[in-house]
């Protein structure tokens, strides 16, 4: 691998920071305050007797069961991004918004009578119903507002994913009556308001953003190439059929309009979903490669039998740091090591005992420098340190903890029978010389001098 390979395969294994997430997780409170403020302002129309406040256009009206669900929902929402404490609160408001739904249900289905004690304003949604006025909670609100209790709580329970597709389930609901509005369909919202659309989708995209730190949403807000085409990806699957199929529309026959927007809303859900889909194991693929790439580039920096970094690492290390010392006026410091005898290990007991010296010299290395320093094995039984920001005092204490260390160092089978394994080492000031090679050359000189003195000590230059 060159060079340029290398470089771009660390470029590719590197973790891009995934900024998307945590932006997104961040709109959920206000998101949810939004589907507040709009449930607020209808129980206020109620309050004030403005019809208008909740019953826009003179269409369809916002039942006040459905503005105190929502806003229930959207209370929970809000407590649970606040720690600790919220957590309870949340399932409390949650429970209660639960308990509305299921009391209304019942009133529906078993014929109970639980509305006038659970409904704000009740009496005038029966002054409304009897001067034949809608105002009811039509089913779709109903199913929208239960999925989002749901979908809350499986976010509260961390079911990340359960939680997703509860809350994309809900969201077709709002953007179908959405729809119906934008294309004068009625059959496409029923009884639901805008009101209740537009709070519901708030909600429900809310329930989306809580949880995009995981899953599907998550995969779509990849910093990496999946994420980046699914989300254009769902940009055309929003925008595109929506705008032809208001075209169709405007310059097709009016009686084919339900035709129209059932298929523009088909589509769209189906490419949201096929989008999802696939940004999943686009992001699974992304990851697998990332490691592939992480374990090239470990491969291509690290010595196989001791773990050290190696000698193209040295110099990458060393040449970004002798930039970086000129800028910030820091030193650097090379010592340079060699086993003292190593011919003797290998020559007695054989290249696998040599093997193991040079790996329990290696981790001696790495246990006797700091994390930003570099210690590394060049080749045979020849290695090296990078001192960053260090002085002549900090360099002769660093060879002499190496030293000592490598001394002290047990070898089952080779130092409780022949000695200590030893180190002599040569050290010198990077800067000074200009350049790697002749920081090496010195140090190399130095570390032959500890030799010619008798080996096992260190001469700093």
């Amino acid at each position: 691998m060159d060079s340029e390979q290398l470089k771009k395969a660390e470029e590719e294994a590197a973790e891009k920071p995934w900024i998307l997430p945590d932006l997104v997780q961040s709109l959920a409170v206000p998101l949810a305050f939004g589907a507040a403020a709009i449930a607020l302002y209808v129980l206020a129309g109620y309050a004030l007797g403005h019809e208008l406040m909740y019953r826009p256009g003179g269409g369809a009206a916002t039942h006040p069961l459905t503005a105190s669900t929502l806003l229930l929902i959207a209370s929970g929402i809000i407590a649970l991004r606040i720690k600790p404490t919220g957590i309870r609160l949340s399932f409390l408001f949650l429970l209660a918004a639960a308990a509305l739904l299921v009391g209304y249900v019942s009133d529906q289905v078993a014929s109970t009578s639980f509305s006038p004690f659970i409904t704000p304003f009740h009496d005038i949604v029966v002054e409304e119903v009897r001067l034949h006025k809608s105002n009811s909670m039509g089913w779709n609100s109903t199913l929208m507002l239960l999925l989002g209790v749901i979908a809350v709580l499986l976010r509260r329970c961390q079911k990340w994913n359960a939680a997703q597709i509860v809350a994309f389930i809900a969201t077709a609901i709002p953007t179908t009556a959405i729809t119906g509005y934008a294309y004068g369909l009625d059959d496409f919202y029923g009884e639901m308001s805008i009101y209740t659309a537009l709070g519901g989708l708030l909600l429900c995209v809310a329930v989306l953003a809580l949880t995009a730190q995981r899953g599907p949403v998550r995969a779509i807000l990849s910093p990496y190439y999946g994420g980046r085409i699914s989300r254009i990806q769902m940009l055309f699957a929003s925008l595109l059929p929506g705008l032809l199929g208001y075209a169709m529309i405007l310059f097709w026959h009016a009686e084919n309009a339900v035709a129209v927007g059932a298929f523009v809303i088909a589509i769209t859900w189906f490419s949201f979903i096929m989008v999802s889909i696939s940004a999943v194991y686009l992001d699974i693929s992304e990851r697998s490669r990332r490691e592939s790439e992480r374990l090239l580039v470990q491969a291509a920096m690290h010595d196989q039998l001791t773990g050290l970094p190696n000698r193209r690492r040295f110099f990458q290390f060393g040449e970004y740091e002798i930039a970086r010392g000129e800028r910030t006026g820091k030193a650097l410091w090379l010592l340079m090591l060699d086993l003292d005898s190593f011919k003797k290990v290998n020559d007695t007991a054989g290249h696998d005992m040599g093997d193991k010296v040079l790996s329990a010299v290696a981790h001696a290395m790495e246990d006797s420098v700091r994390s930003v320093d570099l210690a590394c094995r060049l080749g045979g039984e020849e290695f090296a340190v990078l001192l960053v920001d260090s002085t002549r005092e900090g360099a002769s204490r660093v060879a002499e903890k190496i030293r000592e260390k490598v001394a002290s160092t047990g070898v089952p089978g080779w130092t409780d029978l022949h000695g200590p394994i030893t180190v002599s080492i040569g050290g010198c000031e990077v800067n000074e010389l200009g350049s790697l090679d002749w920081a090496i050359k010195a140090a190399d000189k130095l570390l032959y001098e500890a030799k010619g003195h008798g080996k096992n000590r260190v001469v700093i230059g």
